[in-house]
């Protein structure tokens, strides 16, 4: 959350970017990265993020929320088209 609490976007993206090295399918990481792209102004970047959380096998550990994440992912690409 790059504007609360004094951080920033390059922070944030450097640690979701380090959180996929642990788990390179999460649907969480992958949203919020793709969030943070976009409030960069790399949309290209950011749309190539979402396709592969769209992509990606959901965690039968997080089935809920990997599906959240994936509709929510639709619907960003969606206003980003």
């Amino acid at each position: 959350m790059p504007g609360l609490f004094g951080g920033s976007s390059r922070k944030s993206e450097e640690h979701l970017r380090k959180s996929l090295t642990y788990n390179p399918n999460s649907a969480a990481s992958l949203y919020f990265l793709a969030e943070t792209l976009i409030d960069d102004g790399k949309k290209d970047e950011a749309r190539l993020t979402l396709q592969k959380l769209l992509d990606a096998p959901i965690n039968p550990d997080w089935a809920p929320e990997d599906r959240d994440f994936k509709q929510k992912a639709r619907e960003l690409l969606a206003k980003l088209r």
